[in-house]
């Protein structure tokens, strides 16, 4: 079968885990026999970039090529809301990337294509596709087929940029654009019933496929837990993640009875670290290189991910598993369908600081706890290990 996988980001342009799926997938299939090419974009380096160029990486045909707009995805920071308001809406509108995807299909002729987040490559991609009789596959990440930011926030989900988004048509039109998606498949049973909620995929075969377990589990010797604990945060330093308040929160216990690491970088950064420079039991590693964050997974004792944004399927749980970590987590989104209550980790209301902290001082007093956690979540690394995600895939799609 002749697959082609189209994604608006691919390694090395990464900016989440959904690109990480996007090539784990790409290289699954190939393992599997599969021809795979993927199609992707790319920054303006002048205007030979706007045409595709094809080469290797790691053994995978890959096709990229800047969709003209008046920024890269990845630099929308930069800008204005008013700049970013038009670059939506060339977005939904790319007739440069529609073309020259009409190109590439009309030379490869796929059996399938496997669509990934497309905001910045074009979202007249399915319309292409639908134009072609081209079997669609659609893999859903986040919300922004619903939002354009793809971010909601506990507690702000009628916030007025969500409405105006309704309000200015955004959602309509790509429901409408996806309309004839033949299967559409998500990790999470969550993501499936908000798009369902909303009116999307109405038609299309459902399929629940949590991401590929692409980490391999840790072979090491399951240690006793002990005082201090060891917490660790993983993910970017901004207000949506909570870490600013998880921070605090740890600032108020003492050195005696946890530490806690913070791996990632954001705007919040500089400030926490002005904050907590007489905290001596909280450490700022900024960004860790995937082998230095390894050896820190295999040294502390719980991950704890405060999230207040309904998360899909967040893949530094997936990272946790690996290395037989519990996890404490905001209850929300996709989260609970990864965490086993009172097995693999604890779960608390997002926002609710009072239950985290109880969370957190129950297990500084009984670290044993920890310990029987660690052996269940080394069992459901196996468990994840056993599965064969491309399988599971290629069955959906051949149906």
């Amino acid at each position: 079968m002749k697959i082609i996988l189209i994604t608006n980001l691919y390694p090395p342009f990464v900016r989440g885990g959904a690109e990480i799926v996007a090539q784990t997938m790409a290289e699954g299939l190939r393992e599997h026999l599969q021809q795979v090419l993927v199609v992707s974009a790319q920054p303006f380096t002048g205007i030979r970039s706007l045409l595709p160029h094809e080469y290797y990486q790691h053994n995978i045909r890959v096709i990229r090529f800047y969709p003209v707009n008046f920024y890269f995805y990845t630099s929308d920071f930069r800008h204005s809301i008013l700049v970013r308001c038009f670059w939506h809406v060339l977005d939904i509108f790319n007739v440069h990337s529609a073309c020259v995807l009409i190109s590439i299909l009309r030379r490869e002729k796929p059996d399938t294509v496997v669509t990934h987040n497309l905001m910045g490559f074009g979202f007249l991609t399915p319309l292409v596709l639908r134009y072609m009789r081209i079997r669609h596959v659609h893999v859903v990440h986040d919300v922004q087929l619903s939002t354009p930011s793809g971010l909601i926030l506990y507690g702000e989900e009628k916030h007025i940029s969500h409405r105006a988004a309704r309000w200015f048509g955004y959602e309509a039109i790509l429901r409408l654009l996806f309309k004839k998606t033949s299967i559409v498949v998500s990790p999470s049973r969550f993501l499936l019933d908000f798009y369902a909620r909303k009116g999307f995929f109405r038609d299309a075969e459902k399929k629940v496929l949590q991401n590929p377990f692409r980490f391999a589990a840790s072979s090491e010797k399951l240690h006793e837990t002990k005082r201090p604990l060891h917490f660790v945060f993983i993910g970017q330093l901004v207000p949506s993640k909570g870490v600013d308040r998880l921070v605090a929160l740890i600032r108020g216990l003492s050195a005696e009875q946890c530490r806690l690491s913070v791996a990632g970088i954001g705007p919040l950064m500089r400030k926490m670290i002005e904050e907590n420079k007489k905290a001596p039991h909280i450490r700022f590693l900024g960004w860790q290189k995937r082998e230095k964050l390894t050896e820190m997974l295999r040294s502390v004792d719980c991950l704890i991910l405060p999230t207040l944004c309904y998360e899909n399927s967040p893949s530094v749980i997936y990272e946790a598993i690996a290395h037989s970590l519990p996890v404490v987590a905001s209850r929300i989104g996709g989260v609970p369908e990864l965490v086993r209550e009172g097995e693999t980790g604890w779960l608390f209301e997002p926002g609710n600081w009072d239950e985290l902290r109880g969370i957190l001082v129950s297990l500084i007093e009984s670290p044993e706890r920890l310990t029987e956690a660690k052996n269940a979540v080394c069992h459901h690394a196996a468990e994840l290990i056993a599965r064969d995600y491309t399988r599971e895939l290629l069955d959906a799609i051949s149906t």
